[in-house]
């Protein structure tokens, strides 16, 4: 699993597989899920990080996920 945060963009990316993903599903206003050849989640795009998950610390996780403030 891979995580990635765009600070600029409000924009999180869930990896859950490396497998290549076929078709892409917004489930909700903001919640993308990108799904491979099999029809599996592949991965989840979430975009307003911050209106959709207030409380989550978007400081203190780049500096966890990357290992860097930035």
């Amino acid at each position: 699993m891979n995580i990635n945060y765009d600070p600029k963009e409000d924009a999180m990316y869930i990896r859950l597989s490396e497998m290549p993903y076929a078709e892409s599903e917004e489930v909700r206003d903001g919640v993308i899920f990108d799904r491979d050849e099999a029809g599996k989640i592949a991965g989840i795009e979430l975009l307003n990080v911050s209106k959709q998950i207030p409380e989550l610390n978007t400081e203190e996780f780049k500096y966890e996920i990357s290992g860097k403030a930035k």
